[in-house]
């Protein structure tokens, strides 16, 4: 399970937070090694030991691109395959509805 929380101020800073600093682990493909084992067991002084064979995570990558985009910020340039995003135009508070489990 993974929660991730992007809101409004009243002051009018978006905020966002990834939760973990893992977020960052699907923006390239260097930050583990390739056995998932835990990084510190495998060389306790570097926990960037090796490049994932899995690669980065696209959706984690355009997900990234939207968000800076509705912060007013552009990349210079888009990795491949990622779409230019647009900033939202969505003004509307999100409406949740909690119900006992």
């Amino acid at each position: 399970m993974h929660h991730l929380v992007m809101y409004r101020a009243p002051s009018g800073a978006l905020v966002f937070g990834a939760g973990t600093v893992q977020w960052s682990w699907g923006l390239d493909n260097f930050h583990d090694e390739v056995t998932g084992g835990n990084n510190m067991l495998e060389n306790e002084y570097d926990t960037r030991v090796g490049v994932d064979l899995a690669g980065p995570e696209p959706a984690v990558q355009q997900a990234t691109a939207n968000v800076l985009a509705d912060m007013g910020v552009q990349p210079a340039v888009l990795g491949w395959g990622l779409v230019r995003p647009s900033a939202s135009t969505d003004v509307e508070p999100p409406v949740v509805d909690a119900v006992e489990a």
